[in-house]
C-alpha cells in the first residue's frame, strides 16, 4: 500500500495516510481533509501524466526523464558484464529473467534511472499542485508565527517497492530532498520486450539504456492510477457550468478587440467541467460499477440521470417515470448525486482512484446511509 505523509501543508501541521481500497477522511471543518485529498489526486495524476478525462492507457515517459544520461563508464561496465552472462540455450527463446539476476552494474544503472525519474516527476508534481489548488506552490505552506510564506514537505512510501521518497517545496516547484529504493523485483520477458539475442549480443549499451527506461516506467506505473475528483462544490458546478462555458465562449469571440482575461479556477473545478462536456457517447461501466449505478438511481435518486446530445450543447437531464427535468429544476439531493452517477457511468473503471468530497452533503439520514453503502 502507498503511504502519503505531509508536513506544514496548508492547515495540516503533520499527517500521514495509508491508501487502501476504501479510505475515509473524517474530521472537523478546516483541518486539512481536502488538502490531503488534493495532494493524493495531484500525485496520482503526476505519476500517470495524462489529461483530466481522455488520457492514454499507458504511462508516458516524461520529457525530463528522456534527458537522463547515465555515466558512460557505468554503461560500458554494465555492457561488458552483460556480454559475460552465460545463459542456457532454452533461455534464449521466450521466457523470463529476473532483474535481480542481472549484473550489479546493470542494477546500479536501474537505481540511477529510478531516482532520475523521481526528480523529473516531482517537478511535474509541483505544477500539478498549482493547477489543482489554483495557487502557487509557495502559497500552500503552513503559515507560522511571524512567517510570511512557509515551505512544506511531502513523503511517498511503499513497502512493496521499498520506496521512501521525500519532497519539499522550493519557491515555485517541488524538489527531492531524499530518495531511496530497492532494485525492483521484476521479471524481464525475454523474446518479447527484451529480445535476448539482441540484448546480450548486439549493441548491448543501447539495449541497457532501453532496459532502464522500461524498468523505471514499470516501477512507477504501480503508483499511476487513473484519478477522478468530485469536489464539494459539484452540485453548484452542475447547475452553473453551462453559463460559465457560454460566457467564456462569448468573450473569446471578442478577444481580437480586447485582451481575454479569465479568472483562475482550481484544476479540480475545470476537470469536472471538462468531464461534463466530454462525457462519452455510450456508458461503459463494468458489471460491478453498473450495480452501484443502478442502486444509486433506484434507491437514492428514484430516477435516472444522463446526457442529451441531441442539443447543440450537451444537456444533463433527470428522468423520473418518463418525466424529464433539467438539473436546475431538481432537488439539491439529485444535483449532488448526479455527478457521481455520471462519473460511474462514463468515466470510472474498476481499479481507478475516485475521490469524493463530502459524499453526505444535502442528503437526509436515510440516503446518507444508502450512499455510504454504495461507496
Amino acid at each position: 500500500m502507498v503511504k502519503i505523509g505531509v508536513k506544514d501543508f496548508g492547515p495540516i501541521a503533520e499527517a500521514s495516510v495509508e491508501l487502501k481500497p476504501l479510505t475515509v477522511f473524517v474530521g472537523a471543518n478546516n483541518t486539512g481533509k481536502s488538502y490531503l485529498a488534493l495532494a493524493v489526486y495531484s500525485l496520482s495524476r503526476t505519476f500517470r501524466q495524462e489529461p483530466p478525462v481522455r488520457g492514454v492507457p499507458r504511462f508516458r515517459t516524461s520529457r525530463r526523464f528522456s534527458e537522463f544520461q547515465p555515466p558512460p563508464e557505468l554503461v560500458k561496465k554494465a555492457a561488458g558484464a552483460i556480454k559475460r552472462i552465460r545463459l542456457e540455450t532454452s533461455a534464449l527463446g521466450p521466457g523470463s529473467l529476473k532483474l535481480r539476476e542481472l549484473p550489479d552494474p546493470v542494477q546500479e544503472l536501474v537505481k540511477l534511472a529510478l531516482k532520475s525519474y523521481a526528480e523529473s516527476l516531482n517537478i511535474a508534481f509541483g505544477g500539478e499542485l498549482q493547477r489543482c489548488f489554483g495557487t502557487r506552490v509557495s502559497g500552500l505552506g503552513r503559515l507560522g508565527s511571524g512567517v510570511e510564506q512557509a515551505g512544506f514537505s511531502l513523503t511517498v512510501s511503499d513497502a512493496g517497492l521499498g520506496l521512501n521518497w521525500q519532497m519539499r517545496s522550493n519557491q515555485e516547484e517541488m524538489v527531492t530532498s531524499h530518495w531511496e529504493s530497492q532494485v525492483p523485483d521484476l521479471d524481464l520477458e525475454l523474446g518479447g520486450t527484451f529480445p535476448p539475442r539482441a540484448f546480450l549480443r548486439n549493441e548491448p549499451e543501447m539495449h541497457i539504456r532501453y532496459l532502464v527506461r522500461e524498468v523505471a516506467e514499470e516501477y512507477y506505473m504501480g503508483l499511476a492510477d487513473r484519478a477522478h475528483y468530485l469536489p464539494a462544490s459539484r452540485s453548484g458546478i452542475m447547475l452553473g457550468h453551462k453559463t460559465l462555458t457560454s460566457s467564456i465562449v462569448e468573450r473569446a469571440s471578442l478577444a481580437w478587440l480586447e485582451p481575454l482575461e479569465i479568472s483562475t479556477l482550481p484544476g479540480v473545478i475545470t476537470d469536472l467541467i471538462r468531464a461534463l462536456l466530454l462525457l462519452g457517447r455510450e456508458p461503459q461501466p463494468s458489471s460491478k460499477i453498473q450495480n452501484v449505478v443502478s442502486f444509486l438511481e433506484g434507491d437514492v435518486m428514484r430516477g435516472t440521470v444522463d446526457v442529451d446530445r441531441s442539443l447543440p450543447y450537451p444537456e444533463l437531464l433527470y428522468d423520473q417515470s418518463g418525466h424529464r427535468f433539467h438539473l436546475h429544476q431538481v432537488s439539491s439531493m439529485v444535483a449532488e448525486i448526479a455527478p457521481l452517477v455520471l462519473y460511474l457511468k462514463y468515466l470510472v473503471r474498476q481499479g481507478d482512484l475516485l475521490i469524493i468530497e463530502e459524499p453526505e452533503s444535502h442528503l437526509d439520514p436515510n440516503n446518507q446511509r444508502n450512499v455510504a453503502r454504495a461507496i
